[in-house]
């Protein structure tokens, strides 16, 4: 029941103990002895070996994780600058889609007779922050509202026209 309770090593030195005390030859004591600072030997060359695995493994695995990381952190770069150039070049370059002014017409009346007479004439200035890009083709378009009456429905069909002016900005 003793032996159960010692450990591995104790035993060992227990049975080098009774060995010595017994009458057995200096040739079998030395090939103990030999084994066990061979055994010693080996289980501190594989306490080596598997730390060195240990260390080696954790390197690797740290390096993975950085590697990671500086994967991820450049593909989140590359995606913020590539949003940034985008809104950049869409707000630099791209005109707004649509414009709306209101269009008030103007015209000479008659000095000698009652009426109107001048074609209806009207200018609008766009502001500094409508910015029309040369080359690049627009649609304008222009509805006239005019009240519904028989004198009106009697003119029938009429032709406008435009004339677009480039103006530079001081």
């Amino acid at each position: 029941m003793e032996k159960l309770k010692m450990g591995a090593g104790a035993r060992i030195e227990k049975a080098i103990l009774d060995i010595q005390g017994s009458k057995m030859s200096a040739v079998v004591k030395d090939k103990i002895d030999e084994g066990v600072k061979m055994t010693k030997k080996r289980a501190q060359s594989v306490a080596g070996r598997t730390r060195n695995k240990a260390e080696n493994l954790m390197f690797k695995i740290k390096l993975m994780i950085y590697n990671s990381i500086a994967t991820l952190l450049t593909f989140v770069l590359i995606v913020a600058l590539s949003l940034f150039f985008y809104g950049t070049f869409y707000y630099a370059f791209m005109p707004m889609q649509v414009h709306e002014q209101p269009v008030n017409f103007q015209f000479q009346p008659c000095f000698n007779e009652p009426g109107v007479c001048s074609f209806p004439n009207a200018s609008i200035e766009l502001n500094r922050k409508i910015k029309l890009m040369a080359g690049q083709p627009y649609s304008i378009s222009l509805r006239l509202e005019v009240p519904e009456s028989t004198v009106n429905q009697n003119l029938g069909m009429f032709m406008t026209c435009l004339n677009l002016e480039m103006q530079e900005w001081i």
